[in-house]
């Protein structure tokens, strides 16, 4: 049995699957909704490299936290002052209309499964995630995963890979990082971010992706959430 005792896991392209692709539907249903005379397809490309900085400059000293609803709200505003006649209150709209999407996203086959194995065998199970409390919420609530600790960033007010969204779960929980392993798909937010406060990661490359050089090397990497299980219960 693995020394490891406390399994921390990301959400999303972790436990439930958010890929590109399944946005651009919730974009069909903006553009439907506010009747707008472009492709979902063409709004999600006028969008994302606004949603993009948003993301680069969060971390940023003194920029002020901001909800996914909110930043989403705020990059539709960017978006839809350049097209003519857009309703008001359409980003407002569009946002509520993404939360909601990302609120229901399916959960890949086998998270559920090793969830519920790896708890069953005594492990803690926890949960830091880039999200809004809401999301979670929904998503935990729909694939009823059974976590002792959840956590993310509307509520801690940090984002991955700052230390203080780890340090919350640490602090809260009263554990040390030593006792941790942290899982997540993101090689910046989950890997390096974890590896600052000094808690071991596992790498969930479900696409065969290349490592990043500049960035530290996870102590796993994962195909599936699956090979968890031999990781840990050897």
């Amino acid at each position: 049995m693995s020394q490891k005792q406390v399994l921390i896991f990301d959400m999303y392209e972790t436990l439930v699957i958010n890929t590109n692709d399944l946005w651009i539907p919730t974009f069909n249903t903006i553009v439907d909704g506010l009747g707008l005379d472009i492709s979902g397809k063409t709004l999600w490309d006028l969008w994302k490299p606004i949603e993009v900085t948003f993301r680069q400059e969060r971390y940023g000293p003194g920029y002020p936290f901001k909800s996914y609803r909110k930043a989403w709200t705020e990059c539709f505003e960017k978006v839809f002052s350049a097209i003519p006649d857009v309703k008001k209150g359409a980003s407002e709209y569009a946002a509520e209309i993404c939360v909601e999407g990302w609120s229901t996203r399916d959960s890949y086959p086998e998270s559920k499964k090793v969830l519920d194995l790896l708890k069953e065998n005594g492990f803690t199970i926890v949960l830091l995630s880039n999200a809004d409390i809401d999301s979670i919420e929904s998503l935990i609530s729909l694939h009823k995963f059974n976590f002792d600790f959840v956590a993310c960033s509307e509520k801690i007010q940090s984002y991955k890979p700052e230390e203080s969204a780890y340090k919350y779960v640490l602090d809260n929980m009263k554990i040390s990082s030593e006792s941790c392993l942290y899982i997540g798909d993101s090689q910046y937010d989950d890997v390096f971010g974890s590896r600052r406060v000094g808690i071991d990661s596992a790498w969930v490359n479900r696409y065969n992706n290349s490592l990043d050089e500049d960035l530290p090397k996870p102590q796993y990497i994962l195909k599936s959430l699956e090979d968890l299980i031999q990781i840990l219960m050897k």
